[in-house]
């Protein structure tokens, strides 16, 4: 499986967010096997959300408690948001069409945003901006 344009797309939108380059995640998606989860996120059937984690890394210490290594690199991720929880940065990606995801129209029918430390705050503005979104696609296709 290759990357195409709407995966282009997404790799750059998170390079830019996080300050990276677009090549770190690819690199990120490819040596993870994750890519087939960025592709289907373009499909009509699939999950309408596409989530990026950067953040420290957790190891074990000594007492067998899970620890944050707060001066390691940050690592690329991506995931469904179930496992892992947050503390570090994650870029979204949010579907707004129930039809699949087309190179042509990626820039209509995805949004995206970052959400950081202040999570609740963070969510509510961005539901508020997803709202708006949505409430507008309604009206011009209902009339």
């Amino acid at each position: 499986m290759s990357a195409d344009a709407r995966h282009k797309w997404i790799f750059t939108k998170v390079a830019e967010t996080l300050g990276v380059d677009a090549p770190v995640v690819q690199d990120a998606v490819s040596r993870s096997n994750k890519l087939g989860i960025v592709t289907e996120f373009f499909k009509e059937t699939s999950p309408r959300k596409l989530l990026f984690y950067y953040q420290p890394p957790q190891a074990v210490n000594e007492y067998g408690e899970t620890v944050t290594q707060a001066d390691a690199k940050p690592k690329l991720f991506v995931t469904d948001g179930q496992q892992e929880a947050l503390r570090g940065k994650c870029v979204y990606f949010l579907r707004v069409t129930a039809k699949s995801v087309t190179p042509a129209r990626i820039e209509e029918e995805v949004i995206y945003g970052q959400i950081e430390q202040n999570v609740l705050e963070e969510l509510q503005e961005s539901l508020n901006q997803v709202s708006f979104i949505i409430i507008y696609d309604n009206m011009l296709t209902f009339g």
